[in-house]
């Protein structure tokens, strides 16, 4: 199998690392399940669930400086995590097209996937101490998926990186 022009096998690696990092980091964001308590109340970074079909916006006693915080960097995350991922595709192009290319940019795409599993960090520990109530209430899939989207995007801008022709 031929590998597009000026593209090595880690550098292709990394482009669906970065990619579906982002992706679990947005399903992450927008799903309600990042703590689920024993009566199977679903708690989010936005809104609160009885049920799969019974879900309403947080209110406001429930919104704290800790989960604004939460939400903030979570954001952060998606935003900085989509740049590396546009980067990293237009400089793909670039190569597979025989255009010049910046040996800045796979520097860049690394730094901005540290810094996304950085804010993903800060998101995970802010509403572990803050936001979640432990003891009665366990981590959801939301949250697991949020740091499994910030690992697969660090790992996958280091690939990039380390693939960069």
């Amino acid at each position: 199998m031929a590998l597009p022009a000026g593209l090595s096998l880690i550098y292709l690696i990394g482009l669906p690392c970065l990619t579906i990092g982002l992706l679990f980091q947005l399903i992450a964001l927008v799903t309600a399940n990042w703590s689920v308590s024993q009566d199977e109340v679903l708690f989010g970074l936005w809104e609160k669930c009885q049920d799969d079909s019974s879900c309403e916006e947080n209110s406001e006693e429930m919104i704290t400086p800790g989960l604004e915080a939460c939400q903030a960097f979570a954001v952060l995350a998606i935003v900085i995590g989509g740049v590396s991922v546009i980067l990293s595709l237009v400089h793909a192009l670039m190569a597979m097209l025989g255009k010049p290319l910046r040996k800045l940019v796979p520097l860049i795409v690394m730094i901005t996937s540290a810094c996304t599993l950085i804010f993903i960090i800060i998101s995970v520990v802010v509403w572990s101490a803050a936001v979640h109530k432990s003891g009665t209430v366990t981590h959801g899939y939301s949250f697991a998926l949020s740091i499994v989207g910030g690992l697969l995007i660090a790992g996958g801008g280091i690939l990039v990186f380390l693939g960069s022709p």
